[in-house]
């Protein structure tokens, strides 16, 4: 399993990222030793915030690296909860 981190992209114009929040935190991947052991997070997609006026959620999915594959099971897709402070 590798934890999962929200790509922010953009800065918020009427006001500052709070909080991000990721559900689930971690996956389950799978791929060589050699890969795996060098492998401590994967992030999701870029995630604009630049045009968030509130917080949000939106669900995107995960990049893998080169050689990294998802276990059977898991759907490559977490909810990023972006909370925002005005």
């Amino acid at each position: 399993q590798v934890g999962v981190k929200a790509k922010i992209t953009g800065a918020v114009v009427n006001g500052v990222v709070k909080r991000i929040e990721v559900s689930p935190s971690v996956i389950s991947v799978k791929g060589t030793k050699e890969v795996l052991s060098q492998l401590e997070i994967v992030e999701t997609e870029a995630i604009d915030v630049s045009s968030a006026s509130a917080g949000f959620e939106k669900k995107v999915r995960v990049v893998l690296p080169a050689g990294v594959g998802l276990e059977e099971g898991e759907k490559g897709e977490v909810v990023v909860k972006v909370e925002i402070e005005k």
